[in-house]
């Protein structure tokens, strides 16, 4: 999957659906699950301002889990993309991560962290044409991402987030 080996997913619920697949693909060994039942040890925050959220741990204890997640991947990963389940990162003069990689280290040796800018694709603009629109997808729960192709100019005055991809080592 675009040169990925190995997800590692922090799993604090899912439904029985999702759990299958997700168990069938750690089977493939592609996933990794890590159980993060943290709501039975502490009182996470359930949204992003922690001052409106409260709780014990910012967000799920997320900071925790990326943490742990660079600490996990030290011995057996080159790279580690630190990103939500909802997001994608997507080479587009590359035919895959490792490659985009490859040439980023090449011009940069001594970067340890890569930030890659976060963009957002709303869910109400879709492609005119309707050439990614496939049929057979009908009864799929969920968007086909293939169909939001315009991004939001982000304000960059305001909380603009990046997405980090590291050397764990």
């Amino acid at each position: 999957l675009l040169g990925v080996d190995r997800v590692v997913i922090y799993n604090t619920s899912c439904g029985s659906d999702l759990d299958r697949l997700l168990q069938s693909y750690s089977k493939e060994g592609f996933v990794e699950m890590v159980p993060w039942p943290i709501h039975q040890h502490l009182n996470p925050s359930r949204g992003w301002l922690f001052s409106q959220s409260g709780g014990d741990v910012h967000y799920f204890g997320q900071l925790t889990t990326l943490n742990e997640c660079i600490y996990r991947s030290m011995d057996r990963s080159r790279y580690v993309l630190l990103n939500d389940i909802d997001e994608i990162i997507m080479p587009y003069q590359h035919n895959n991560l490792m490659s985009l990689m490859n040439m980023l280290q090449q011009q940069h040796p001594n970067t340890g962290v890569f930030l890659i800018e976060n963009h957002i694709f709303p869910k109400k603009y879709f492609e005119q044409s309707r050439k990614f629109f496939l049929p057979q997808w009908n009864g799929v729960p969920g968007v086909n991402i293939l169909e939001h192709i315009y991004r939001e100019d982000p304000d960059r005055n305001i909380y603009h987030p990046y997405k980090m991809i590291v050397q764990p080592r």
